[in-house]
């Protein structure tokens, strides 16, 4: 019988797989930052994928309203983009923040382009709560076996 511990645990590296394929496959994971700081954390009854702050703008996007912090856009702009020549960066990286801030980002515009984070989630309720059923039959007819055996 597998521990709930050991359930959790498998359950939480198949969705960092299942995010990271997503942040492949979308190509949205330029530096892959992201990817390499998931971590699946797990205990008897609890887990918890942790990762960068701003995964949540790769999930639902970045909605309009104010700037982005302009070391993070120029960073984009270097390695999605390759620009190396550190004034056209800033010009760039300008433009983008701007249309970040007026419009939000392709992300927020379409949700089907971000991770679906909740989709990804639902996934791992299933697989725990059917992996977790698996192991409550497999005790039931475990005792049930040793009770026959005694009679």
């Amino acid at each position: 019988m597998t521990t709930n511990k050991q359930i959790l645990k498998d359950v939480g590296e198949d969705l960092i797989k299942e995010i990271d394929a997503r942040l492949s496959s979308k190509n949205i994971n330029n530096t892959n930052q992201a990817s390499d700081s998931l971590k699946e954390v797990s205990t008897n009854n609890n887990l918890k994928i942790k990762g960068v702050g701003y995964i949540r703008f790769i999930d639902v996007g970045r909605k309009p309203g104010k700037f982005a912090p302009v070391d993070v856009i120029q960073e984009w702009v270097r390695t999605k983009l390759g620009i190396q020549d550190e004034k056209e960066v800033k010009q760039v990286a300008f433009l983008v923040n701007r249309k970040l801030a007026v419009k939000g980002n392709r992300m927020f515009l379409d949700k089907s382009k971000g991770l679906q984070l909740d989709e990804i989630i639902e996934m791992g309720i299933e697989k725990i709560n059917e992996a977790i059923t698996d192991n409550i039959v497999l005790t039931v007819k475990s005792e049930i076996k040793t009770i026959m055996q005694g009679i």
